[in-house]
């Protein structure tokens, strides 16, 4: 039986490998803690939200792609983008972003967007062929060695959970793990999204009452929620501000977007607009043009 698919580092974790893998970057969301430095969360079919730490297990994947990702590219970008969030910050009704900063804006939503997918849908291992040369197969604690190092791996087949007897006539199919694979898998998208979405500049939106929440992602639109009264929305310009009905209808499309759940700083001074004033709207409309 092949056992790399979804091997976990050996007990104890030994080399640190970081399995708890936030999807939506840790800092974002402890800019929507409230003054008990936790936000609230609320699954989709659930009756009421929960609170909780953004190091809650919700926020992340497990284990999904492997250490070169998660604290090589991955963290790279996350620092130039919470860097520049923390300039913007400082006057963000006046703030106006460069062209690098734009990119670096719609590179973070790719990461985002692509970490969701993989959380969701994780690469499977990958057969690699034309392996030669072999002497000897790592042990686990090499190749958690290596991984801690960002080094890509292949590994044998193992039957059983051991490893074949070396036979260098015979050799056995060897695979990058998931995790391997689903991290390059992730780099590659990423560069192919800056490349579709070349130019793309970011607007601002303010909300004057209200506050916002956040999706698990948003499937629809390339929007950053940066605070609970700030988001950046791409292909917009300048800044816009909300009203208190504006961030209703503006939350509504937001739970519309998300999959598992939505987090807020404080849903009760967070409005959502529910559907039957949309059904409300429309037959209206229809009646009367």
């Amino acid at each position: 039986m092949y056992k790399t698919f979804n091997d976990r580092p050996q007990k104890g974790n030994p080399h640190q490998l970081k399995t708890n893998q936030h999807v939506f970057p840790v800092a974002s969301i402890n800019r929507f803690y409230n003054d008990k430095e936790q936000v609230q969360v609320w699954r989709t079919g659930s009756k009421a939200p929960f609170p909780a730490k953004s190091k809650n297990p919700i926020f992340c994947a497990d284990y999904v792609w492997d250490e070169r990702s998660e604290s090589g590219f991955m963290k790279a970008l996350e620092d130039k983008y919470q860097a520049l969030i923390e300039s913007f910050l400082k006057q963000p009704a006046a703030y106006q972003f460069t062209a690098e900063e734009n990119e670096i804006l719609t590179e973070l939503f790719g990461l985002w967007f692509f970490r969701k997918q993989a959380k969701d849908r994780p690469y499977p291992a990958q057969k690699v062929n034309g392996v030669v040369g072999l002497t000897q197969y790592p042990t686990v604690d090499e190749s958690e060695q290596l991984e801690k190092n960002f080094v890509t791996q292949i590994y044998p087949e193992r039957v059983d959970d051991t490893y074949p007897n070396f036979d260098p006539s015979n050799p056995p199919n060897f695979y990058m793990t998931s995790q391997h694979n689903t991290g390059s898998m992730i780099q590659v998208r990423l560069m192919e999204f800056q490349e579709e979405n070349e130019g793309a500049i970011w607007g601002v939106v303010i909300a004057k009452e209200g506050e916002f929440i956040v999706p698990d992602l948003y499937k629809w639109h390339a929007i950053l929620p940066i605070s609970p009264t700030i988001c950046l929305v791409k292909d917009r310009v300048g800044v816009e501000f909300l009203s208190y009905s504006e961030v209703a209808i503006f939350n509504y499309h937001t739970r519309e977007a998300s999959d598992d759940f939505v987090f807020a700083r404080d849903f009760t001074k967070s409005p959502i607009l529910n559907t039957l004033y949309f059904a409300m709207k429309e037959a209206i409309s229809t009646t009367f043009n």
